[in-house]
This record gives structure tokens, sequence and C-alpha cells, in this order.
């Protein structure tokens, strides 16, 4: 906990939470320095505020939600939406994070083993769903082919009929 006061309670940052008050709430949060609680309030945040509260964070509580997100990046469903803070955090406090690069390199290494993490397990899904739909592909054209076949077969011996009734 960093800078706590009689003000920063749980109850009152979901209060702020509830009011809209999202900028004070995440503050409070990262005062209190509980990760549930932080993650409540960052997962009420809606995707598209995410970089103007990025913007109005102090440089201290942007390192602090630094540190917060690879972990949630890594554990939740949430991959977008932890994706679009990490972009937004580095892309609005990139040039304090690059001087105080050694500081925050622990940081900094959790974000790229959990980026890492998550790259392999979307690949080996994303190829497993590939592989699901072209064997449901193939399958839809086996009957078709099926039905080609059946059709020429009838023709031949609708030709041969033919032929037959001729002579």
């Amino acid at each position: 906990p960093m800078e706590l006061d009689e003000d920063v309670t749980p109850e009152r940052i979901r209060s702020l939470t509830a009011d809209g008050q999202l900028l004070p709430a995440l503050v409070m949060s990262l005062r209190l320095n509980e990760v549930v609680l932080i993650q409540q309030v960052l997962e009420s945040i809606p995707a598209d505020e995410v970089r103007i509260l990025c913007k109005q964070l102090s440089p201290a509580y942007a390192k602090r939600l630094l540190s917060i997100v690879p972990p949630l990046l890594e554990s939740s469903r949430h991959v977008h939406f932890y994706l679009s803070w990490a972009c937004a955090l580095l892309q609005e406090h990139g040039r304090t994070f690059k001087q105080e690069s050694r500081s925050l390199m622990p940081s900094l290494q959790a974000l790229h083993k959990s980026l890492s993490t998550r790259y392999d397990d979307l690949s080996k899904l994303c190829d497993s769903n590939l592989y699901t739909v072209r064997y449901i592909l193939a399958l839809t054209e086996i009957p078709q082919e099926q039905k080609e076949q059946a059709h020429d077969d009838q023709e031949d011996k609708d030709s041969e009929e033919e032929e037959q009734q001729q002579e």
C-alpha cells in the first residue's frame, strides 16, 4: 500500500466505480494495492476510455499498474482488454519507463512473458480451429463428389438405354 489515508477503503472504491468516477477509483485501488480490487476497477472501465485514463495517471501509478497488468493478462479471459492497457501504458508513459528501465525491467519481462504465453496458447488454438474447419469443409465436399459420381453414372446408364432403344 502507498499513500494511504482513511478515505481509501474497498467500499469507497466500489462506490466511486459504481458512480462512474473511474480515475479516482483506479488510483485508490492502486494505493490500497489489492489485486482483486484493482482488477474489479480495471474491468469496469470501458475499453474506449483506457487510453484517456492512462494519460491522466501519474507516472508512479502507471508503474504500479504496469506491474499488475502482466499477471492479469496471463490469467484473464479478457486478453484484448489487458493488451489495450499494456499498449496504452507503454505509449503514454514510455518515456518515463525508458528513463527508469532498470527498475521496471522485472515488470517489462513479466509483460513479455505473458504476451509470449498468450501468443503460444492462441496460436495452438487457431491452428486447431483451422484444421477443424478444413476437416469440416472436406466432409461437406465428400457427399457432393458422391452425388456428382452418382449423377454421372445415371447419365451413363441413360445414354446406354437410349442407344439400346435406337437399335
